[in-house]
């Protein structure tokens, strides 16, 4: 019985820590919907159209906010050559504010969780052939690199030989440490960032919308956002966490078996 107790305790060690699954890209603002999220605009009428009003509105959720480079505009009049399909510059998504490159410095966002979250994305914009990334640190002190533009599709620019991207880059955690701090960095060409999501997240391996380009006439998107899910039941634990739970209670048995 000692045996199979050992070999047990063999299997938890060994196999265990590699069941819980790296962080996975989302591509869907959608995957939050119903689930507990905050949400960052950069609008006026939130207050989150300054750095400090978005680090009020984060005050009470541990988290903080900081754009090195960059700036928050808030008009979505930056392109002459608007395009339903997208365009280079990107623009705002919901309202008109974002935060947006400087053409000197680039673009730096960065935003921190003392406690950590499931998962964190935004709609991003701009043109194709920059230099993007987006840096993930989780709770084990482990940190993951990512280039969206190796996940979000191109769409027609303005100019026929070239594309841009308009489209929903998130992480989420997969079960595993959670996220503690992100930084997105773009440098090279135009580029903006809205609509910040972070929290709770289903990831459905879907993509979502990618047409937001800026609109003189309607100032905004009609892309659908996600709705936070008010008294929820606490999320369903991942497939690896309900396999750690058997492992766990298979010990337990055996345990009690061999006193």
């Amino acid at each position: 019985m000692k045996m199979k107790l050992n070999l047990a305790l063999i299997s938890l060690i060994f196999f265990v820590p590699p069941l819980f699954s790296a962080p996975i890209v989302i591509l869907d603002a959608n995957d939050f919907n119903n689930n507990p999220f905050h949400h960052i605009d950069f609008e006026v009428a939130s207050g989150q159209n300054t750095t400090t009003g978005i680090n009020n509105f984060l005050a009470d959720k541990n988290a903080t906010f900081s754009i090195p480079f960059g700036t928050l505009n808030q008009s979505s009049r930056d392109d002459t050559n608007p395009f339903p399909n997208g365009d280079s510059d990107g623009g705002a998504v919901s309202g008109v504010g974002h935060a947006r490159f400087d053409i000197n410095t680039g673009l730096d966002i960065r935003l921190t969780f003392a406690n950590g979250v499931d998962a964190v994305g935004f709609f991003l914009g701009g043109a194709i052939g920059a230099i993007a990334n987006f840096k993930v640190k989780l709770a084990d002190g482990s940190d993951l690199l990512f280039d969206p533009l190796d996940h979000i599709p191109g769409v027609p620019d303005f100019s026929p030989s070239s594309e841009a991207i308009n489209g929903f880059f998130g992480v989420d955690s997969n079960g595993g440490p959670l996220i503690t701090e992100i930084i997105y960095e773009h440098s090279g060409d135009v580029v903006s960032v809205d609509d910040i999501f972070f929290g709770t997240a289903t990831a459905s391996g879907s993509i979502g919308p990618q047409q937001f380009a800026e609109n003189f006439d309607i100032n905004s998107s009609s892309i659908p956002l996600p709705q936070a899910g008010q008294g929820q039941a606490p999320p369903i634990p991942e497939p690896t966490t309900f396999i750690a739970l058997l492992l766990g209670f298979f010990l337990i048995r055996i345990y009690k078996k061999s006193n």
